[in-house]
């Protein structure tokens, strides 16, 4: 299942273009698996020492750091990450029966070290390149730029023919056109941000059937996987803004997550391997199909017609 998971993430499309063009977005989005990698990790280590849980958050806290220094949208992983944080303690107080102690004192204190203090730290220090530029001298300047960067998203009134609500987004409604070109054979070169169809439209089931195994079996790990999904989606939909296809880009690796937790219940209960072959082979060829809109390689203007299965695919 490990295999298919990568699989699923290299064949996503998102992720092939996303990171070939050099994004911040890739980095965004590793920061935000990693802080959640580190997280699970405290959370299965009921077995390990006090010390061995609170580096596990260190480094949870740290990558939270990062990812908001990237990026704001890094602030919603950090909701869901407080989420999985304080519902799994709330599960071992309120379900399981155990007592507080010492060590889940120590362990909130720490806490604020871990995911306030550290992300603030990494925010101030990835301006150093704008104070060394002279673009920000001061505390003030500092809060001024946070103050401009702030009223612009939240003013901004503008359209544009590849914009896209967050609720269209699984079903990767609206492409986004990076690159038009002609080669002097006269081939056509296109490089659009567009989602494996095969991958994005078979999540949608996908994710109904862990929302649905999770209130049956009431497995933790099941919200571990739909939390951050829900937070960072439920967080966009205030925002008044023109949004993007690619900002589903950091929700992406646990939509996968879902998709790998359907498979895994479909192979037990067939009890074959087979739908997996099925599945990662129809994927391939779904991508090897679109490759030449992900890559932009040349191709013929027939070709890149016929592969606009929706009219709101602009290339």
């Amino acid at each position: 299942m490990e295999c298919l998971q990568q699989l699923l993430w290299q064949l996503t499309g998102m992720h092939f273009v996303q990171s070939r063009l050099g994004t911040a977005d890739g980095f965004l989005v590793l920061f935000i698996i990693l802080e959640y990698l580190f997280m699970y990790k405290y959370i299965i280590s009921e077995d390990k020492t006090l010390r061995r849980k609170l580096v596990y958050l260190f480094f949870s806290g740290l990558f939270m750091g990062l990812a908001i220094a990237t990026k704001w949208t890094g602030v919603f992983a950090g909701i869901g990450l407080a989420l999985v944080f304080f519902v799994n303690l709330a599960i071992d107080i309120l379900v399981k029966k155990k007592k507080w102690n010492k060590e889940n004192t120590i362990t909130i204190l720490s806490c604020f070290g871990f995911f306030v203090f550290i992300p603030i730290v990494i925010y101030l220090l990835s301006y150093i390149p704008y104070y060394k530029l002279g673009n920000i001298q001061n505390i003030h300047q500092f809060i001024k730029c946070q103050e401009y960067m702030y009223n612009y998203h939240h003013d901004l009134d503008a359209t544009h023919p590849y914009s896209s609500m967050w609720y269209t987004w699984p079903i990767t409604k609206q492409s986004i056109l990076y690159w038009v070109g002609t080669t002097n054979s006269g081939a056509i070169t296109r490089i659009a941000l567009l989602g494996n169809p095969a991958i994005w439209w078979f999540s949608i089931p996908c994710m109904i059937y862990t929302v649905i195994a999770s209130i049956k079996t009431r497995d933790f790990k099941y919200l571990f996987i739909l939390i951050p999904i829900f937070s960072m989606m439920v967080s966009y939909i205030g925002i008044s803004r023109i949004m993007f296809l690619y900002h589903y880009f950091p929700i992406l690796p646990f939509v996968m997550l879902t998709i790998v937790a359907f498979i895994k219940w479909l192979t037990n209960k067939l009890k074959t391997d087979v739908v997996i072959y099925i599945f990662i082979a129809v994927i391939i060829i779904v991508f090897i199909q679109f490759y030449p809109i992900y890559s932009g390689f040349p191709t013929s203007a027939q070709y890149i017609k016929e592969l606009q299965w929706l009219k709101t695919w602009i290339w």
